[in-house]
């Protein structure tokens, strides 16, 4: 198992059973940098995840309509 605490622009904990604690250097606009190889597989695939969150945040009304069903089947 990894354990990695990582900065980059903010502080960063990450646990990993598959990956290593392996440096990656990428070519960025500012230059050459050293990414754990976690963080990168992480960036890889959170876009799925992130883009099913944002879908949700625009329909919150929906949320909470349907946290209240059951307070009514039971009356």
């Amino acid at each position: 198992m990894t354990a990695l605490k990582w900065r980059d622009k903010h502080e960063v904990a990450m646990l990993s059973t598959y990956h290593s604690n392996q440096m990656i250097t990428i070519q960025s606009p500012c230059g050459q940098k050293l990414k754990p190889e976690v963080i990168l597989a992480y960036n890889e695939k959170k876009g799925k995840s992130d883009l099913s969150e944002q879908q949700l945040m625009s329909y919150p009304c929906r949320r909470k309509c349907h946290k209240v069903w059951y307070k009514k089947f039971f009356r």
